[in-house]
């Protein structure tokens, strides 16, 4: 009896060699060179907010404030000492308890790094943040100055919104000029005998600076509250009035303008918001003292309003 033939899907080759296919390379190399597109496009972008200085302020504004916060939850994480212990204490209390207990009895120091350590460390680079924007502002008196002349030249219709305007510009130049005494003294530059070596003096001017600000918020709400009842008295005349009599392209620009407007009243909004628990809170208000991620997280707030806006403004 002859033997079984071979089965005919055995392979002619035993041992084939693997190969790439071509396809797969294009695909490969077209998905690499949209990312590093993409990349050098994100990165070009960021280099044209910092080019300017609302860039720059929102997002040193944004970072520092956000070091804040992650200081504060280091520091929380770690309150015994170690970071790393911590979150290995907390999630061996829900795996198995009884074998956190045997951890928390173990040498504190045995776990991970000092928490407290980072985040002093991680709050120091906050406050370098702050420190660059408060140096930048020493020049903000020209912009109140050019903000002025602009006003004479062009003054609001509404009566209520000149006064205000006069009222915030005023406060605002009172407290830019007393943050840059403070500043400047705290740094030895100003008033070395009379801020530098007396602290206390210096607390009682940031204190002040800070009140003038908090009048200027309470103005800027002011400010809103009429900006908004003006644009709803105009649209309401215009309903009653009918459509103007304008072609498609000036409908669209004027409805550009109206989305413009509404989105600048909804930021200022937000950063007055953002800013009023902070006043009280650097102003000593009893009973409005926040923590580092109430700080964090507040002046985050208002970072991430004026960085949205930089980064829409320069796309």
């Amino acid at each position: 009896m002859s033997s079984p033939p071979p089965p005919s899907s055995a392979p002619s080759n035993p041992d084939p060699k693997p190969t790439t296919s071509p396809k797969l390379l294009s695909n490969l190399v077209a998905s690499t060179g949209a990312s590093a597109t993409t990349l050098d496009a994100r990165i070009a972008h960021i280099n044209r907010v910092l080019a300017t200085q609302s860039g720059i302020d929102s997002t040193l504004l944004l970072l520092g404030y956000s070091l804040y916060f992650v200081s504060s939850q280091i520091r929380r994480f770690g309150v015994d000492g170690t970071l790393r212990r911590r979150i290995v204490l907390q999630l061996l209390q829900f795996l198995s308890p009884s074998r956190a207990s045997e951890k928390s009895a173990a040498a504190p120091g045995v776990l991970g790094p000092d928490a407290n350590a980072i985040a002093d460390s991680v709050k120091s680079l906050g406050s370098m943040c702050s420190d660059v924007r408060m140096f930048m502002r020493l020049w903000g008196l020209l912009k109140i100055y050019a903000g002025v002349k602009a006003t004479i030249k062009a003054p609001p219709k509404d009566t209520t919104l000149r006064v205000l305007g006069a009222g915030q510009m005023t406060a605002m130049a009172a407290y830019l000029g007393m943050e840059h005494v403070f500043y400047l003294g705290s740094k030895g530059v100003l008033f070395k005998d009379s801020l530098t070596a007396k602290p206390e003096r210096l607390a009682k001017l940031f204190k002040v600076a800070v009140g003038v600000y908090g009048a200027y918020l309470v103005m800027d709400y002011v400010r809103l509250w009429r900006v908004w009842q003006v644009r709803e008295v105009e649209r309401r005349l215009e309903e009653v009035a009918g459509p103007e009599k304008i072609d498609d392209e000036q409908r669209v620009r004027v409805l550009k303008e109206r989305e413009a407007q509404d989105a600048a009243w909804w930021r200022g909004l937000q950063v007055d918001m953002a800013y009023s628990p902070l006043v009280l809170h650097w102003g000593g208000v009893q009973g409005a003292s926040l923590g580092d991620a109430g700080v964090g997280l507040l002046g985050s707030w208002a970072g991430w309003v004026g960085f949205k806006e930089a980064w829409r403004v320069t796309a």
